[in-house]
């Protein structure tokens, strides 16, 4: 693999660090790609480095070009921008969240307050299924590059406890589980602190398998927001109609009806959604 000289890049948090083309090369193959096709991205985008350029920048080159080849690739590689227009706000990425538990078998409820033994406390998700109930506190961040720290780890635990506390607790609702789940990525503190609180965490990086692409890709819940022929100003409407995956458009093609779309347009989603669920390259 061939290397250009060093040179710094910006991240989205504004920081600088060398850029290191493993890591480039290391996302291409997360995204479904073979080496082949990952150093054949490379030397694309390569002459098309330089210093200064934003990690957002070599994102959409990447993306580009790894488009050029294989849309479900694209698709696969494009996660983290596609859970972060689940925002700007949190309450569409519970919806989101609440699906994963739904293709599991659960049932899910949102929005309930539940009695602590200090305090009332508004859960985003509960998820229940035979005798087992989840209690799911949901962190949506629009920056990847904003992580998960200590402090939010120790937010929902002292929640968990407050809950446990409660003289409700085992009479009204129990909690068998409580799990912290975010879009982001989580600081060893935070991974190190649930793990001995007994707090389950599913973020972009953790755990290792299993992690929150790993599920959107095995439960193939791909968000709306993964469609390039979907334009912004329309993901709103699909959203408050409760039209978060690309699932429910393959599903229901017709309910796109419904928004007086044009038929070309229409179309065009339509023929995206397909190839993401026929492995149409």
């Amino acid at each position: 693999m061939k290397r250009r000289q060093n040179f710094k890049i910006v991240k989205e948090s504004g920081r600088r660090e060398s850029f290191l083309e493993e890591k480039l090369f290391r996302s291409l193959i997360l995204s479904g790609s073979d080496e082949k096709l990952a150093k054949l991205i490379l030397e694309k985008i390569r002459p098309k480095l330089h210093e200064g350029i934003k990690t957002g920048q070599i994102y959409r080159l990447a993306f580009r070009e790894l488009k050029r080849y294989s849309k479900v690739k694209a698709l696969h590689y494009g996660l983290k921008k596609s859970l972060i227009g689940l925002g700007p706000e949190g309450f569409f990425f519970e919806k989101f969240i609440s699906y994963l538990f739904i293709k599991q078998g659960f049932e899910v409820s949102l929005d309930l307050e539940k009695p602590g033994k200090c305090a009332e406390h508004e859960i985003d998700i509960i998820a229940t299924k035979n005798d087992a109930s989840y209690f799911v506190e949901c962190k949506f961040h629009n920056s990847p590059s904003k992580k998960n720290n200590l402090k939010t780890a120790l937010y929902v635990s002292a929640r968990a406890r407050d809950l446990k506390e409660s003289v409700h607790f085992n009479n009204e609702f129990y909690f068998d589980k409580f799990f912290l789940i975010s879009n982001s990525k989580f600081t060893e503190d935070a991974i190190s602190y649930s793990h001995c609180a007994n707090i389950t965490l599913i973020g972009s990086n953790y755990p290792f398998k299993k992690n929150l692409y790993d599920l959107i890709l095995e439960y193939k819940l791909f968000p709306i927001t993964s469609l390039s022929k979907l334009k912004k100003r329309d993901v709103l409407k699909l959203f408050e109609n409760n039209i978060f995956l690309c699932e429910q458009i393959k599903d229901n093609p017709i309910i796109l009806d419904q928004f007086m779309f044009e038929e070309k347009y229409q179309l065009q989603i339509i023929n995206e959604v397909t190839k993401f669920f026929s492995g149409d390259e």
